[in-house]
């Protein structure tokens, strides 16, 4: 294993150029090819009906920074504002409960009759903060999730399980 990574416990994106990232790819003794060209990442491209204005993807990276049960609170707002700033085309925004105690965390956005006004806000001030900063309007996609057997709505454990499955049961609990 790479020497730097063994020193760290939680291996981090320090590449300062592409030739670091190469030479990191050889020690792992990963065959990645690296093209000169990034001008594709900049085109358009259709998916349906819709354009996306380019080829970056914020992928779902949940924040747990919800409130009142579920709200996109104003921790919430500045992350996806700050990847609207970065110039993305597409914007997977992170996994939300359908239901309260389907949360994985106490702090697990929710939506719901009580939620969706703030979860609509956070999606428009999302695109208008990239219109202002590129003049693009990023696809958004949102993730509906279900914690099942993973659920935790108040902290501790408090499984939800659908169909029971002897081995996983026994695994996961």
């Amino acid at each position: 294993m790479n020497e730097r990574r063994e020193a760290q416990v939680n291996w981090k994106f320090h590449y300062q150029n592409r030739d670091e990232i190469r030479e990191d790819c050889a020690s792992l003794g990963l065959d990645l090819e690296f093209s000169p060209d990034y001008k594709v990442l900049g085109e358009s491209i259709s998916l349906g009906t819709r354009t996306i204005p380019n080829r970056l993807v914020v992928q779902p990276m949940e924040g747990f920074d919800a409130i009142n049960g579920g709200e996109p609170g104003e921790l919430t707002f500045r992350r996806y504002l700050r990847y609207a700033k970065g110039g993305a085309g597409l914007i997977w925004f992170e996994a939300v409960a359908i239901l309260p105690e389907g949360c994985t965390n106490p702090r697990q956005l929710v939506i719901n009759e009580q939620t969706v006004d703030g979860l609509a806000r956070l999606v428009d001030a999302t695109k208008q903060a990239a219109w202002e900063q590129y003049q693009q309007e990023p696809y958004c996609v949102i993730q509906l999730t279900h914690s099942g057997r993973f659920s935790k709505p108040t902290g501790g454990r408090r499984p939800i399980i659908a169909v029971h499955d002897p081995l996983f049961d026994q695994v996961v609990g």
